[in-house]
């Protein structure tokens, strides 16, 4: 969905509901930059509760150089 994005540094998905889904395994593919994702907290429960189905960016799971923005 966002692969090869290098440059995206903020995502907005407080509307996106994972729900559904089988496999997001290059959803953010070499997304490097990526610092802030705006999100639900169910939304970031799922990602890290299914990283056989997402690949999240190293920075957000070992560099700890990462911000969950959740809203309500």
């Amino acid at each position: 969905m966002f692969d090869n994005c290098r440059r995206l540094e903020v995502l907005d998905l407080s509307k996106f509901n994972p729900e559904g889904i089988i496999s997001a395994r290059g959803m953010f593919y070499d997304c490097n930059s990526l610092r802030i994702i705006r999100c639900t907290e169910e939304f970031k429960n799922w990602c890290l509760n299914n990283k056989y189905k997402i690949s999240l960016p190293s920075r957000i799971i070992e560099e700890k150089k990462f911000t969950w923005d959740i809203i309500d």
